[in-house]
């Protein structure tokens, strides 16, 4: 398999995908996701292979999230544009089923896609220079990766059904 805009290695049982879009702050265009959605089949569907490390190129971004130039070029069609939220292609952080362990490895800007693709990971490890937001809402956009369901159960796993938390005080 040839990739563009990620690296995709397996080593001593490890796949290491790296978000290779340092010039724009590895920001999610439509062929890096479908590259990030081929590389993750392979790692689900390889039995040498046990766990997966994602994490950016450069040391400013893990992930700027979605490319919001490439909804201006020329070429990106209207039809696209109606259709996006119609897609039924799996993404890391929606329905895409995975048995196996992803780690996400963040440094520096882990903002609105790549902050998801982040939450949907099962372990994060971030570096002291990483910065997470769910910028979305800065363009009046919604959160559509299930960052808005993932965040509030990772921040606050108490808050789950059934869960309990000793606070402390009685």
């Amino acid at each position: 398999m040839a990739f563009e805009n990620i690296i995709y290695q397996k080593k001593d049982k490890i796949a290491y995908i790296t978000l290779n879009r340092p010039g724009v702050l590895n920001a999610l265009s439509r062929r890096l996701n479908d590259e990030l959605r081929q590389a993750l089949y392979d790692f689900r569907d390889d039995p040498n292979v046990w766990v997966s490390i994602i994490n950016g190129a450069g040391d400013k971004a893990f992930s700027s999230g979605h490319d919001l130039k490439e909804d201006t070029e020329p070429g990106f069609s209207e039809e696209w544009r109606t259709s996006f939220w119609k897609q039924k292609a799996e993404k890391i952080y929606d329905t895409l089923e995975m048995w196996k362990p992803i780690i996400g490895a963040i440094n520096g800007y882990c903002l609105a896609g790549g902050l998801e693709i982040a939450l949907a990971c099962d372990i994060r490890v971030a570096a002291d220079n990483a910065k997470f937001g769910m910028s979305e809402v800065l363009r009046a956009l919604v959160p559509g990766g299930g960052g808005v369901q993932r965040l509030p159960r990772i921040a606050a796993p108490w808050s789950r059904p059934g869960a309990s938390f000793d606070r402390g005080y009685d």
